[in-house]
């Protein structure tokens, strides 16, 4: 009796790891073959005031240039040098003209130099440094 009982134990044991029981020390998220990742951001703030950012499982940034995440990169635009022979390009014309985004800012020529700065307002337009005003 014995022996029968402990044939049919094994008999029973094989069934089990043949029908996809778990072997000792095997868990279930490994048999599956489950994985889990964390997501990164990385991101740099460009020459022009904007910033870029991303999300992935990987990424690197390099400041003042671009991100990538996940083998997508993003760059920051290049901003080509002032012509302060254009009259628009004068602090006093881009004074109030509209601007995006908030906080952003750009550079401006002052008497004939790209000497001034802009920075986009809450009301998004620009507030510029102007020259004094002759008394």
């Amino acid at each position: 009796m014995k022996q029968q009982l402990s044939a049919w134990m094994s008999l029973v044991m094989l069934a089990l790891w043949g029908c996809g029981g778990t072997t000792p020390g095997s868990e279930a998220g490994e048999a599956l073959g489950q994985e889990e990742s964390a997501l990164v951001s990385c991101s740099t703030s460009c020459p022009s005031g904007s910033n870029l950012s991303c999300w992935g499982s990987t990424c690197s940034a390099v400041d003042g240039s671009y991100v990538q995440c996940d083998g997508a990169y993003q760059y920051c635009q290049v901003t080509p040098p002032l012509d302060c022979s254009n009259p628009s390009q004068s602090c006093v014309n881009v004074l109030g003209t509209s601007c995006s985004p908030y906080g952003s800012q750009r550079k401006c020529c002052l008497d004939g130099l790209p000497t001034g700065s802009c920075t986009c307002t809450t009301q998004y337009g620009w507030m510029c440094t102007v020259p004094p005003q002759d008394p």
